[in-house]
C-alpha cells in the first residue's frame, strides 16, 4: 500500500425521524437501525468490521449534525480528517464543526464547536457534507491536537498532497517539501497570538510523506521527543534475499568500511499478520522472520514493537537504549515542541 492512500468510510442512509417507519419498510436482511441524535437515525448494512462501523456512523452522526447546524460552518480537525479518508490516532467519538460566526444557540452535547475564521476558500464539499479542505485539516489539527495525534493527520495529509510512492522517492520527496512549505506559509499568516503556531511549526516541519500507518507515526513522535532527529522512514535495506524497507531507522555507527550500521524499528501490527485468518498469520510470521535475519547479516540491528508495546512510551524508549546508548553516533536532542 502507497502511503498516500487512504481509506474512505462507507456512506450510510442518514433520514430524519418522521421517515422511520418508510425506512424500516424497506430495510435488507441485516440492515440496522441506529439513532444517531434526537430527530436523526442511519441505516447499518450487515458485514462491516469494527472500524467501517465506527468511522461511517462518526460520518452519518456529522451528517446529521451539519443538516441541523443552522449557523455558517463546516466539519474540522479530526473530523473532517476522517471524511477525507486520513488516518487518525483514535477514533472520533464527537464531532467538530467549525462555526464561522459566534451564535446564541445554547451548545450540544454530541458534538464539539469550534469558533475560528472560516473563508470559503478553505470549504469543500465530501460525502455530501461541507469540510474544510486537506490544507486547513493538516493546520488546525497541528495547532490543536496533541502533538502525536496531530503528526498522525500532517503525515496522511503531506502524503496524499504530495502523491507519495515508492516508485518516485525523489519526485515525492520535493513535492512533500513545497506542501511543508505551504503549510508553514499558512502557519506564518496566523495574527500574532494564535494559539498553537510554535507546536504546528514544530509537527508540520517533522512529518514526512512515508509513514504507512497511525502507529509508525507515534513510534517517530516518540523517538522524536526522546532525542533522536536523525530518525530515517522506510529506509531502503540491499540484503542477499533482496532489498527490504524499514519503519524507522537510526544510525548506530560508521566501521572503518564506510557502510552504516542501522537500529530498524519494526511495528508488528494485526492488518500485517492476516487480521485473524491462522494460515495467513503462519506464513507472514515465517516470511518476517527470513525479512529480519537478512537484515541482520548484514551487520545492523531489528527492534520490533506490538501494539502493546508501542503504547508505552517508556517502554519503547528502553527497548531503544539498550542499543543507542552504547553508539558512538548516540546524541540526543529532543524536539521540545513536540513533548506534551
Amino acid at each position: 500500500m502507497e502511503p498516500s492512500s487512504v481509506k474512505k468510510p462507507i456512506r450510510l442512509t442518514v433520514a430524519p425521524s418522521s421517515m422511520l417507519e418508510a425506512v424500516r419498510a424497506s430495510l435488507r436482511d441485516g440492515d440496522e437501525i441506529v439513532r444517531l441524535r434526537r430527530g436523526s437515525f442511519a441505516v447499518v448494512p450487515p458485514g462491516l468490521d469494527r472500524w467501517q462501523r465506527e468511522i461511517s456512523l462518526h460520518l452519518a452522526l456529522c451528517a446529521a449534525i451539519s443538516r441541523d447546524v443552522s449557523a455558517e460552518h463546516a466539519l474540522g480537525l479530526t473530523s473532517a480528517a476522517r471524511v477525507h479518508g486520513l488516518r487518525t490516532w483514535t477514533v472520533v467519538e464527537k464531532p467538530h464543526l467549525i462555526i464561522g460566526t459566534r451564535t446564541s444557540s445554547r451548545s450540544a452535547t454530541d458534538h464539539h464547536r469550534h469558533l475560528l475564521d472560516l473563508p470559503e476558500e478553505d470549504v469543500v464539499v465530501a460525502a455530501g457534507v461541507r469540510v474544510v479542505r486537506l490544507e486547513r485539516v493538516a493546520v488546525d489539527c497541528a495547532r490543536f491536537l496533541h502533538p502525536r495525534d496531530a503528526l498522525v493527520v500532517v503525515d496522511h495529509v503531506v502524503a496524499v498532497l504530495s502523491r507519495a510512492t515508492f516508485k518516485e522517492r525523489v519526485r515525492t520527496e520535493r513535492s512533500a517539501a513545497t506542501v511543508r512549505h505551504e503549510l508553514t506559509g499558512r502557519i506564518e499568516r496566523l495574527p500574532g497570538r494564535s494559539r498553537g503556531r510554535a507546536r504546528a511549526r514544530a509537527v508540520i516541519a517533522w512529518s514526512t510523506p512515508w509513514s504507512e500507518s497511525a502507529w509508525e507515526s507515534h513510534l517517530r513522535w516518540v523517538v522524536l521527543c526522546w532525542g533522536r532527529r536523525d530518525v530515517v522512514v522506510q529506509q531502503v535495506v540491499p540484503t542477499r534475499r533482496g532489498t527490504y524497507r524499514t519503519d524507522l531507522s537510526i544510525p548506530l555507527e560508521v566501521p572503518p568500511g564506510g557502510r552504516i550500521r542501522w537500529l530498524h524499528i519494526e511495528f508488528d501490527g494485526l492488518i500485517k499478520y492476516g487480521a485473524g485468518d491462522p494460515e495467513a498469520n503462519a506464513q507472514t510470521i515465517v516470511e518476517e522472520r527470513e525479512r529480519e535475519r537478512a537484515i541482520e547479516a548484514t551487520g545492523d540491528v531489528v527492534v520490533r514493537f506490538t501494539a502493546r508495546e508501542a503504547s508505552s512510551e517508556l517502554h519503547v524508549v528502553r527497548a531503544l537504549e539498550l542499543h543507542l546508548l552504547r553508539s558512538p553516533l548516540h546524541a540526543r536532542r529532543p524536539v521540545r515542541e513536540l513533548v506534551v
